[in-house]
């Protein structure tokens, strides 16, 4: 490495996605700003991505296994095996440009202290069309520092994702690093929790691209008819001393954009009663507007469905 270049590792967690895992790969190693390593952790994969990450037999590439733990315990992992002061986090199905960490090196110049460092993203599908954001747009077009992030989350749609962000590897080890044993929202409460105490440095310009369809995400494989963990924790946050007053309306306006993007997803697959559960919270209230709208929805997806019985 030449003198005071930033040393990034990025830590890649590996479940079954061999179609995928080469393109996240080569769109690494193609970075206009090198990479100091690439730590892979396989979480017990039963497919042959290991065998064609071995196949690469590139020496900044390093591989370690564990028993299948999910995705928190894999980046937890992967940051204690990192060697690098910063850590990116890239899923084995998402990819970047070929200036994302330069982008990033930008930010952390600019705003060395933040605790998170995030840019724009682009969603795609497995037909290679790249979807529209529906996100609130942000005014400025620099790098600059998010004036509340909570405010931007209960707005619209994320600001960054996991495979858009660099952690100093010292955040991480001081929040905790990802909640181990929870299937979805691990990362939102990492973010959640590092943006209490930390500013979080952003650039607009999009440099990441996000698979929207992958075979064994998540929320494909299984819609939750719970409120998620972390948004549960946002709730309890919202009502501690130690949270700033301006905070606290925009943790509950987040934990209810949650709630209601669940409702959502279950009135598209028929299921009304869990839906109108969640949209019922009185959380909700704080976004009357999309809370009208899917019940709404609700209520009409409801005739229809009865008018087809009959």
């Amino acid at each position: 490495m030449k003198k005071n270049q930033i040393a990034f590792s990025v830590v890649i967690p590996l479940y079954n996605k061999t179609h995928y895992i080469l393109e996240a790969l080569d769109s690494v190693l193609n970075q206009s700003y090198p990479a100091l390593e690439v730590v892979v952790i396989d979480d017990g994969s039963t497919d042959d991505g290991v065998e064609k990450i071995s196949k690469l037999n590139n020496e900044n590439i390093k591989v370690f296994s564990q028993k299948n733990q999910g995705v928190s315990a894999a980046r937890n992992m992967g940051v204690e095996k990192s060697i690098g002061e910063y850590v990116a986090f890239l899923d084995a199905d998402d990819k970047w440009s070929p200036h994302y960490l330069a982008e990033v090196e930008k930010l952390i110049r600019l705003f060395p202290d933040a605790g998170v460092y995030g840019s724009n993203y682009q969603c795609f599908n497995k037909n290679g069309l790249y979807l529209p954001k529906i996100r609130k747009m942000d005014k400025e077009v620099g790098p600059y520092v998010l004036p509340n992030y909570f405010e931007v989350c209960s707005e619209g749609e994320l600001p960054f994702i996991i495979s858009s962000c660099v952690i100093p590897k010292k955040v991480h080890e001081k929040v905790g690093g990802f909640p181990v044993g929870e299937s979805m929202g691990e990362d939102q409460d990492f973010f959640f929790r590092i943006a209490l105490t930390h500013q979080i440095a952003y650039s607009n310009r999009i440099t990441v691209f996000y698979r929207s369809d992958a075979d064994n995400s998540a929320m494909n494989i299984s819609i939750p008819d719970q409120e998620c963990f972390y948004s549960q924790r946002l709730t309890r946050f919202a009502h501690h001393s130690f949270v700033r007053a301006q905070d606290k309306k925009w943790l509950l306006k987040c934990s209810a954009a949650h709630l209601i993007h669940l409702a959502s997803r279950n009135i598209r697959v028929g299921r009304f009663d869990i839906a109108r559960r969640l949209l019922m919270d009185e959380r909700c209230s704080l976004k009357s507007f999309k809370r009208r709208y899917w019940l709404a929805n609700l209520y009409v997806r409801k005739l229809f469905s009865f008018l087809n019985y009959c």
